[in-house]
């Protein structure tokens, strides 16, 4: 399904319908399936990778993993002078 395509122009209208509908709990689990719906519609095969990003949250991991190698810039008012 393509953002200029027919499908779309019924796909959105739907949902925005839909997700107004449900109760504010509901909300967000609904779109998270719609969002399955619109990309598995294009290509399924990137479901899996779509639902393991989803469970195992790689943004967490790697925040986690660049936060603790990071080390803090030094401005340029305490970097040393280049000699002349």
């Amino acid at each position: 399904m393509l953002f200029n395509s027919f499908g779309f122009a019924l796909f959105l209208p739907t949902v925005l319908i839909l997700y107004w509908a449900l109760p504010k709990r509901f909300q967000n689990r609904f779109l998270l399936v719609a969002s399955y719906v619109f990309y598995g519609s294009w290509d399924w095969r990137f479901l899996g990778l779509l639902l393991l990003s989803t469970v195992t949250g790689p943004d967490r991991s790697a925040m986690r993993v660049f936060g603790s190698t990071a080390r803090p810039l030094s401005s340029p008012a305490s970097s040393p002078e280049r000699p002349a």
